[in-house]
């Protein structure tokens, strides 16, 4: 297991958002979640990726064996025991004053948006490159005498900029303002940009939205290639009920901020309790107990 989600509450007022949400993302593959418009899924994403600060519960990342307390490098409100353990203490403080979703991405976590956000007036490469900052040399000292270090730095982030550039299909937009490119080719740039931050998991928000059938072909065909060759974990949002049940190893339904099935595809097309959500069918008793089928 790569991510685990454990009860997690997100509530706006008195407005809840997610009730209870628990799911686990397995290592090098691809979890999709699915639900009605509203049912709470991009409120998932802002938690897992740090936008959001969840109400209650658990995200736990688990890195070179180690357990990663997600919501705690976002800084988590004060608890009377950090008061009696100086050390937990001092690091509350530290990431409640300098906690933040940098942090999430920098642990491994990466994803894009529902609306894209690219930086429009800066070509391709040059957004890729941006990607890379915190893998540059930013010695002052190296860049203003041009050292090897430093011209060496350099060169790795471009040779990585254009590697993903060639395998993404967009070799020959790689000088091209990101705001004129194509739209099907200003998502997949915006999904190699948050691959330049070399991720273990990366989130994607409908990434298929918008796209001509053929578009979402080869889409799938990309992310399939980024889990198969480059063993990265995909946490994948999307409306394209075909992609999802083509590329997907797992499938977790959400409906009205509450996680209603989850398992492979087969089982969840079957799931009356996942027709009914989407169907806008009355729930029955048996459609509730059978769920989490795997």
């Amino acid at each position: 297991m790569l991510l685990e989600v454990k009860q997690l509450a997100m509530r706006f007022g008195g407005v809840v958002a997610l009730d209870n949400v628990s799911f686990g993302v397995e290592a090098h593959k691809i979890t999709s979640l699915i639900g009605p418009n509203g049912a709470g899924k991009t409120t998932l994403f802002n938690c897992v990726t740090g936008f959001y600060q969840a109400s209650a519960g658990e995200i736990v990342f688990y890195q070179n064996n180690q357990a990663i307390d997600v919501l705690e490098l976002l800084g988590k409100p004060f608890i009377w025991q950090d008061f009696v353990n100086p050390r937990q203490l001092l690091r509350r403080l530290f990431f409640k004053m300098l906690g933040g979703s940098h942090r999430v991405n920098r642990l491994g976590i990466a994803r894009t948006f529902q609306n894209i956000r690219l930086f429009r007036d800066m070509t391709a490469i040059e957004n890729l490159l941006v990607a890379q900052h915190q893998y540059l040399n930013r010695n002052i000292l190296s860049g203003l005498l041009h050292s090897k270090g430093y011209q060496k730095s350099e060169q790795q982030a471009l040779e990585q900029a254009y590697y993903w550039l060639d395998l993404s299909g967009l070799g020959d937009d790689a000088n091209k303002l990101a705001g004129q490119l194509p739209y099907g080719h200003q998502k997949r740039l915006e999904i190699i940009r948050a691959m330049c931050t070399q991720p273990q998991l990366i989130c994607l928000d409908e990434p298929a939205a918008g796209l001509n059938p053929n578009e979402t072909a080869e889409l799938g065909e990309f992310i399939r290639i980024l889990q198969q060759q480059h063993q990265i974990t995909v946490l994948l949002i999307e409306h394209d009920m075909q992609m999802v049940m083509d590329i997907s190893d797992k499938i977790v339904v959400l409906d009205h901020g509450e996680v209603i099935a989850t398992g492979g595809p087969e089982a969840i097309q079957k799931n009356p309790a996942v027709l009914a959500a989407y169907l806008g069918e009355e729930t029955t008793d048996k459609a509730k107990a059978e769920t989490n089928n795997d």
